[in-house]
């Protein structure tokens, strides 16, 4: 069975605070919300929802226009940022 994070170990797994955690699971980001289930009332998410939210998530926010301060953004840099956080 896969691993089920509270709302705070899912935070601190994306590093954001719990306020966050709730805002993406509740309203998402660009579209895209992060999956959970409730389990005895309360909030679970999987690694695996985690590692989705993550990948459709920043595919939604990182096109190849897309660019920071004059630079243009790299959609690969993004597939690096899926690899470390899931490796958290």
């Amino acid at each position: 069975m896969e691993r089920l994070y509270t709302v705070e170990e899912a935070g601190e797994v994306l590093r954001v605070a719990r306020q966050t955690m709730y805002k993406y699971m509740d309203r998402g980001v660009k579209g895209v919300k992060l999956a959970f289930v409730y389990v005895g009332g309360e909030r679970r998410i999987t690694q695996g929802a985690i590692d989705a939210f993550i990948k459709a998530s920043t595919a939604a926010q990182v096109a190849p226009s897309d660019t920071i301060d004059g630079d243009t953004l790299n959609p690969s840099h993004a597939a690096g940022l899926t690899a470390n956080v899931a490796g958290v």
